[in-house]
């Protein structure tokens, strides 16, 4: 908890690159812990340090090896960068790790559901939604708000 105060309060001040010392630290003794990734991953990327953000996906990636969470919070990462071939790319190795991953693949719907409709696969984006809502009921504004933004040529097929 005193880290996200910290990151919140260096990001105001303009000095978030002193958190990753810190958090660097801290996922020596919990290299699998998801609040100190998600805090890694958001600082790297607000310091522009993509090629560091990847690297510590990969690393919280075999650090987690069963968990969904590396694939969910690395590819939501770059989708609000607006990096759908990188985002696509992270869905695609969670795919292949279906059967490490288990029945929690299914919890990555939603990322693929908006990934499909960012880049105009609304077909696709409508099956991962259904998918999704079984998983997520919560998520049924999010689809019908995403799923508006099809085209009249695809309204259809998405129904």
């Amino acid at each position: 908890i005193a880290l996200l105060g910290l990151e919140r309060v260096w990001a105001e001040l303009g000095t978030t690159d002193s958190i990753v010392p810190l958090v660097t630290a801290a996922l020596r003794a919990r290299p699998d812990d998801p609040t100190l990734r998600i805090v890694q991953l958001r600082a790297l990327g607000m310091l522009h340090r993509d090629a560091e953000a990847r690297a510590a996906y990969q690393e919280w990636r075999f650090a987690a090896a069963g968990d969904v969470t590396p694939y969910r919070e690395y590819a939501r990462f770059l989708l609000e960068r607006g990096r759908l071939a990188a985002a696509d790319s992270v869905l695609a190795q969670a795919a292949g790790a279906r059967t490490r991953l288990g029945a929690r693949w299914r919890e990555l719907a939603l990322e693929r559901a908006q990934l499909r409709a960012a880049v105009g696969a609304w077909t696709e984006s409508a099956t991962a939604w259904r998918e999704a809502l079984a998983v997520i009921p919560s998520a049924e504004q999010g689809a019908v708000s995403t799923l508006q933004g099809a085209p009249d040529s695809s309204r259809a097929a998405v129904a």
